[in-house]
């Protein structure tokens, strides 16, 4: 078989070309995706109640499941032209394997007339053929010997690539039914936030006829407001007027107090005149009287001093008629005396 140094990549189930390995090293990358969203979902041990709180939770993921699906879209495509190419391959394998036959016959023609005894074909050679692909049958052409580790080689590629395309198959199947369920998962969604949309919707619609029976309202209630302002104000003038005629009343009663004061007191004075007046009459005729008796006092004196000095001179007694002129005298201030206390 083979004696070379390195291994043969059929040899060993862990070794995989460069574009397979890539291949699989996507498919944990994706993989790990998966498992920290399927982590972060199950760290939530209460599911949220509210749209708000799923709009919120969904929100957050939706990055996450974005990318996912985009690299799951990619890893589609890629393993679509993967197929492809597959389906295009033999033909173009089957010509380059003859093509490879005949130069590696030509080789093992020349090292068997060089050295019967020597080894088999380089592994690094085998190496390359086996991994390009698996040759078909070899022609009859070829020894017995080549042709049998030919086929022993072709067996543990094939072996090898159907292990391979097994794991491969698995993971997509694997990843088929994860974004199956999250695809469900996500029509799910889309349901639950169509069937909250439809309600939001009827809420809403709701809320607009409840908006339009507010406004209404709300117009009634600002025309009965205006009402009720026009009449306060003409409340407020007739409260203004009814202070005013109050005033106006209590200004008339107060002018007719006032007027029945002035009436009493232009009584009083007029009564008070009158008696003035009569009073002044009685001391103007009290002093006519005096004066009156003051004269005939007077002439009642003179007669008396006449007659005085008439009996005087008859009798010739000078004493005597001075004490009758003394005592006449004093008679007359007497008699004035008590008029004038009678007029006081």
């Amino acid at each position: 078989m083979l004696t070379s140094g390195h291994p043969h990549p059929a040899s060993s189930l862990y070794y995989f070309p460069p574009s397979r390995a890539l291949s699989i090293l996507k498919f944990r990358q994706l993989e790990e995706k998966y498992q920290s969203l399927a982590v972060s979902n199950q760290s939530e041990e209460d599911e949220p109640d509210s749209f708000a709180e799923r709009a919120e939770n969904y929100y957050r993921k939706r990055p996450q499941l974005l990318s996912l699906l985009q690299d799951i879209y990619y890893r589609y495509l890629s393993l679509a032209d993967r197929y492809t190419q597959s389906l295009l391959k033999p033909q173009k394998l089957h010509r380059r394997s003859l093509s490879q036959i005949s130069t590696l016959q030509s080789d093992f023609d020349d090292v068997d007339a060089a050295d019967p005894d020597s080894d088999p074909p380089d592994s690094d050679a085998e190496s390359s053929l086996s991994f390009q692909c698996p040759p078909p049958p070899l022609p009859h052409f070829l020894p017995a010997s080549q042709n049998a580790e030919a086929l022993v080689a072709e067996l543990v590629a094939r072996s090898v690539e159907n292990e391979i395309l097994q794991h491969e198959i698995m993971v997509l199947d694997r990843n088929q039914s994860e974004s199956t369920r999250k695809i469900e998962l996500q029509r799910s969604l889309l349901e639950v936030l169509e069937s909250e949309r439809l309600v939001l919707l009827s809420e809403n619609a709701r809320l607009g006829t409840r908006a339009v029976a507010i406004a209404e309202e709300n117009e009634g209630l600002a025309a009965e407001v205006g009402y009720m302002r026009r009449t306060a104000e003409e409340l407020a003038r007739c409260v203004m007027k009814l202070r005013e005629d109050h005033r106006v009343c209590m200004l008339g009663r107060k002018i007719q107090e006032l007027q029945a004061q002035i009436y009493a007191l232009e009584k009083r004075n007029r009564d008070c005149y009158e008696v003035m007046a009569r009073r002044e009459e009685e001391k103007a005729e009290l002093v006519r009287g005096v004066c009156l008796e003051l004269e005939k006092v007077k002439a009642e004196n003179k007669k008396l001093r006449e007659e005085a000095a008439a009996a005087a001179a008859t009798r010739g007694g000078g004493k005597a008629s001075r004490k009758w002129w003394v005592r006449a005298w004093s008679l007359d201030w007497a008699l004035c005396g008590s008029h004038v206390r009678k007029v006081v």
